[in-house]
């Protein structure tokens, strides 16, 4: 059969995911205030507060000193405990075969003012417990999934006067592969799921 549905949930966001280690020998023209090499600083969703970065300028005028710029990075959701991602997106399945289906999701690219976001997906199920005799009598189904999921997005700072500038912002672009094995119960009225994998990812920034 054919399906179509609005899917809406929430992902909690692990300390682990909450900073990173910024690493200045990494970048031609950034460094710290104080002369640390690395630091760890805030993601989205942390909350990390007084670390300051200078890039240094560069100068087409001769003769003119090449100015240095200096701000605070910004600290995350983390400050108003937001520890979770919303997302809602629109899947469509299709069953060709038996216990296969074929999935694909659609999230439509947002534009506010300064940030841009959207990403799009596509991928194949099979239940493998469908083709065995006892299908009909051991409530259990067994199924493997491979996805593939592309995520893009943006934000535009050259309001904000942290570096001097025209289109000064940031972009991701992310390619994410799935290979999972789910299982998942058939009862009448209640049922348990849960699955293992593995996630290949790779992204531009």
């Amino acid at each position: 059969g054919f399906e179509i549905s609005i899917v809406a949930n929430a992902a909690f966001v692990g300390d682990d995911n909450k900073s990173f280690v910024l690493d200045t020998s990494q970048y031609e023209n950034l460094q710290f205030r104080d002369g640390s090499l690395q630091k760890e600083v805030a993601t989205a969703f942390g909350d990390i507060e007084g670390i300051v970065v200078v890039v240094e300028g560069e100068s087409s005028v001769p003769l003119i000193p090449p100015q240095d710029a200096e701000f605070e990075l910004p600290t995350g959701l983390g400050e108003s405990n937001i520890n979770f991602v919303p997302t809602a997106f629109l899947q469509a399945s299709f069953a060709p075969l038996k216990g296969t289906e074929i999935k694909a999701r659609f999230f439509p690219k947002i534009n506010t003012s300064d940030a841009k976001v959207g990403f799009y997906g596509f991928g194949l199920q099979h239940e493998f417990t469908s083709w065995l005799p006892a299908d009909k009598v051991f409530p259990v189904a067994i199924s493997g999934l491979i996805a593939y999921t592309h995520l893009d997005g943006s934000y535009d700072f050259t309001d904000t006067n942290i570096v001097d500038g025209e289109n000064q912002r940031f972009e991701n672009n992310t390619n994410t592969l799935l290979f999972q094995v789910i299982g998942a119960t058939k009862m009448p009225v209640f049922n348990f799921y849960g699955g293992i994998g593995y996630l290949f990812r790779n992204f531009d920034h």
